[in-house]
């Protein structure tokens, strides 16, 4: 796993890269930490990961939840569907927010297209 962290403003920028594996969950919770921090809203680039382990899926869940419990905004950026396809092999994609954020939203939300 791979990542960088842009800030402009209260907005930071989580991009990661490669395989977020069950080595990088360690690094991964100290990364959204770190990121997290002074931010209102941080925004997760997951285009360049290439798989990620159920661990690191439960992370990035956990993180969500104190960022919204705590005001802040966390949200994907409209990802490959790499990760998403993980997060449904898991279990994780909704089709409906999740009921432990204040405002309902959950990062695994499935997103529709129109035809």
């Amino acid at each position: 796993m791979h990542h960088e962290f842009i800030r402009d403003g209260n907005v930071g920028t989580l991009r990661i890269t490669g395989d977020m594996d069950i080595e990088s969950a360690q690094e991964l919770k100290t990364v959204l930490l770190e990121s997290l921090a002074g931010v209102d809203r941080l925004l997760l680039d997951m285009t360049g990961v290439s798989s990620i382990h159920l661990s690191c899926v439960q992370l990035l869940c956990s993180a969500h939840l104190t960022a919204t419990g705590s005001g802040m905004e966390m949200s994907l950026i409209d990802t490959d569907r790499g990760p998403h396809d993980d997060a449904t092999r898991y279990g994780f994609l909704r089709n409906t927010g999740c009921r432990r954020t204040m405002d309902g939203q959950c990062l695994w939300l499935e997103r529709t297209t129109d035809l």
